[in-house]
């Protein structure tokens, strides 16, 4: 909480005190993008043909996630992961049946599912293709590493993660052209402020110009 209300307050100031000429021409062409992309969606259910209902495709996609994205993962499940919930979205009108307006809701978040499918399993594989190993409640598989005990079945087999990532964040984006970005940064340190209330309250006061 204590972040978020500071994330906020940044953006209040600098709308406050950095405000330019050229903000006004930006938000109106952002306005404009955002109306055609709120037309699109809306024309997507028109354009529905069709057999399959919503309920058994919502069923599909997560049962889908459950296989490639749970406790145990592979690199040919990740990946198959990502080309089928990119090819559901591509025929995505093609798929599912037409909806009635009490359909709506679920036609629509049955789209941002398959999305963040697509993000998340991005991520998993390009962790793993990264190097990544099997660490806190994800298991990768690797055929070339050890298992837990010799009893478990070949599915088990995989390789401890050796931390090599540990002092990076990875960041994953969906591109407007709907295809995903992923990128590791370093990490960014604490950093080294000064929290006394007295300071605090005057760099506010100034800030605020009280």
């Amino acid at each position: 909480q204590v972040g978020a209300l500071r994330a906020a307050e940044k953006i209040h100031l600098r709308k406050l005190h950095e405000k330019k000429a050229s903000d006004a021409f930006k938000e109106e062409k952002l306005r404009e993008e955002l109306r055609a992309e709120v037309r699109e969606f809306i024309e997507l259910a028109k354009q529905c043909s069709g057999k399959d209902p919503l309920a058994d495709l919502w069923r599909s996609a997560a049962k889908e996630m459950s296989a490639c994205g749970g406790m145990i993962r592979s690199r040919q499940g990740l990946k198959s992961g990502c080309e089928k919930a990119q090819a559901a979205l591509d025929s995505y009108a093609m798929l599912v049946k037409k909806p009635d307006i009490s359909q709506l809701p679920l036609f629509y978040r049955l789209r941002d599912m398959l999305i963040s499918q697509k993000v998340y399993l991005s991520a998993m594989l390009d962790y793993v293709e990264h190097g990544g190993g099997s660490r806190g409640s994800a298991l990768y598989t690797e055929p070339e590493g050890e298992k837990p005990d010799e009893r478990l079945p070949e599915l088990y087999r995989c390789k401890l993660d050796d931390g090599v990532h540990g002092s990076q964040v990875q960041e994953t984006a969906l591109l407007k052209n709907g295809e995903t970005s992923v990128c590791w940064r370093p990490v960014r340190p604490i950093p080294e402020v000064d929290y006394f209330f007295e300071n605090q309250w005057r760099a506010y006061r100034e800030r605020e110009m009280v």
